[in-house]
């Protein structure tokens, strides 16, 4: 930083408060007295405050955008769960007890089969949320032009 007339002026500092200015002025490639100087200029500094409390401001509308975001995703993977569950137990026979070890195991491979296409899709980055659209929430026609019933019978 270049300055025209300047005076001198000693002051002192903690020792946590020098070591951060040296470290700061180190990490900028500047001088210390540089580093004090934008720091008793920003003290100073009526605007500052406003562009501080305007960053602010930017970084808490990012956060609660993404934070919008994973309750949109958690909602999601609530309606897809309670959507599984309901058409898994419609629409699957209970197992004979005679075939329930050969469909626990047929059921192990499967889940195996199934864990490992997601782990493939996760490592694509290729999620379910990518395929949905942005901002539109089903409704009850969705369903019912889909073809799903909307109430569980019998």
């Amino acid at each position: 930083m270049s300055r025209k007339r300047t005076k001198s002026m000693h002051l002192a500092l903690e020792p946590e408060l020098y070591e951060i200015v040296y470290t700061t002025a180190a990490q900028r490639r500047v001088s210390a007295t540089d580093v004090v100087h934008a720091a008793v200029e920003a003290f100073f500094d009526p605007d500052a405050e406003d562009r501080r409390a305007a960053a602010v401001s930017r970084r808490l509308a990012r956060m609660d955008a993404r934070l919008n975001t994973l309750a949109r995703d958690a909602q999601i993977t609530a309606e897809l769960l309670a959507m599984l569950a309901r058409v898994y137990l419609t629409n699957s026979p209970e197992v004979p007890e005679d075939q329930k070890e050969a469909a626990a195991r047929a059921g192990g491979r499967r889940y195996t089969r199934f864990i490992e296409e997601v782990g493939k899709r996760l490592a694509r980055h290729n999620t379910v949320f990518q395929e949905l659209p942005a901002a539109r929430t089903a409704t009850a026609e969705d369903f019912e032009t889909a073809g799903v019933e909307q109430e569980v019978t019998g």
